[in-house]
Formats: C-alpha cells, sequence, structure tokens
C-alpha cells in the first residue's frame, strides 16, 4: 500500500510542502533510535502524500458539508480536571475557587492526576472522547458549562473530578482539518481499490510463472521416507502381542 501511494503520487505529481517536509523532519529528530526515526518518518510521509491524493479535487464546499454534519462529534473542548480523593477535598476546593484561589494552583495541591503538573490541563476532547474517557456525566457536565466556567464535583470512573472548561473550537477554520481527515479517509477504500486493481506484482520468489504444477511425489524435507502404517479400523481388535 505504501509503495503503491508512492507511485501514485509520483504519476499525478503530487509532492508535499517545504513546510511539511520541515515539520516531519523536526518530529523525526526527536526519536532517538536512527532505525526508527526512518521509518516514522516515511511513514508519515506517505501519509501525508496519501492524505493529499485523497483530498485532490475536493471542493471546499464538500468540506463545509462533511464539518455541518459532523460539528456536534468534532468540536473540540479544552479541559482541566481535579481528581480528587474524598468529597471533602471536594468541598474545600470549592471553597476555594469562592476565595479566588486560581484552578491550577488547585491542581497542583488537590489533584490525584499526573495533569497536575500543567495545572490539570488535559488539552481539547471531542464529545465522543470525553464520554469514552470520563463517562456519560461528565459529558453533560462539559455541554452545561461556559468557557473559563468550573463545573460541580462528579463521578468518573477514575473517582471524584472536578472540571474546568477551557476554550470551544467550533468554528469551521478551526475544525476544518478535521473535517478534511473524515472525507480523505472515505474515499480511502476506492482509492486503494483503483490502485490495487491495477498493480503489477513483483516478487523475487517467482520471476516466471511455473511450468507444471509439482506432482504429488515430489521429494522435500516434508516427505517421509517411512509413512505411517494404516490406522487400525473401528471394531478391529488388536492381535495377540500387539502391545509388545
Amino acid at each position: 500500500e505504501q509503495k503503491l501511494i508512492e507511485q501514485e503520487a509520483a504519476k499525478q505529481k503530487v509532492t508535499l510542502t517545504a513546510q511539511e517536509t520541515k515539520e516531519l523532519d523536526k518530529a523525526a529528530e526527536s526519536i532517538k533510535i536512527k532505525p526508527y526515526a526512518q521509518a516514522a518518518l516515511e511513514r508519515a510521509k506517505v501519509a501525508l502524500l496519501a492524505r493529499h491524493l485523497l483530498l485532490k479535487g475536493v471542493s471546499e464546499a464538500q468540506i463545509k458539508e462533511v464539518y455541518d454534519l459532523y460539528k456536534p462529534e468534532i468540536t473540540q473542548y479544552e479541559l482541566f480536571v481535579v481528581v480528587l480523593t474524598t468529597k471533602k477535598d471536594g468541598h474545600d476546593l470549592q471553597r476555594s475557587l469562592q476565595d479566588g484561589v486560581a484552578f491550577d494552583i488547585l491542581a497542583k495541591n488537590f489533584s490525584l492526576d499526573p495533569s497536575r503538573k500543567n495545572g490539570g490541563k488535559i488539552g481539547y476532547l471531542t464529545m465522543p472522547q470525553i464520554r469514552r474517557l470520563m463517562g456519560q456525566e461528565a459529558a453533560d457536565e462539559v455541554a452545561r458549562l461556559k468557557p473559563n466556567q468550573v463545573g460541580k464535583m462528579i463521578y468518573s470512573p477514575h473517582g471524584l473530578i472536578v472540571l474546568k472548561l477551557g476554550s470551544i473550537k467550533s468554528d469551521y477554520q478551526d475544525l476544518k482539518p478535521i473535517a478534511e481527515s473524515i472525507l480523505a479517509e472515505s474515499r480511502r477504500t476506492e482509492l486503494m481499490y483503483r490502485l490495487l486493481s491495477v498493480a503489477k506484482v513483483q516478487s523475487p520468489f517467482m520471476q516466471e510463472a511455473p511450468s507444471a504444477l509439482p506432482s504429488e511425489d515430489t521429494g522435500g524435507i516434508l516427505a517421509s521416507p517411512n509413512p505411517p502404517a494404516e490406522l487400525p479400523k473401528p471394531g478391529d481388535r488388536p492381535g495377540p502381542g500387539a502391545g509388545e
């Protein structure tokens, strides 16, 4: 599949931009083991080439249509969390918030989650991701909150939590790359079927078609020189000395 995409990209003169190449090279430098870095770089380049191929000829109206259709699922919510030990800790946290203590300071002092090092920040998540990670109650709480508002103490699969909503990314320009990814993925099967249907596979193990099928008695490492004796038929009784 990787080779087919590279060949098709060359055929259609589809290349990566200078900025894309620069970003990929920089990302590869962060991988210390060179063979892994090279393999990751090649895979990432092919993935970007495939994206360009899949989106070639796609109009802005098509992307906008996907955005409108999937907007509720791809809208991103910037979240901060405090994971609590007891309800008392939650009440103490709420009182501290009312006294004007910043949420990130409270996260560093109260939270059990590793995100406490970053003030409780866990990044941007979509509603489906929030439901999978923290449960339906957390998703309902986030939907109720306004930007920069702190929610109430709720239960989650990780225990008691308090969430803060930062910013929300829901505009077309913010979510356009995600809409493009959805559209590209929907076209992947068609592209690969077309490329595979005309592909010529060359193998070092078969330079030309065999002239004839091998005979059944062809010798080899799997051919037994002493075939096993025929198994007794059901009902047959072994004769005297058969067990010796």
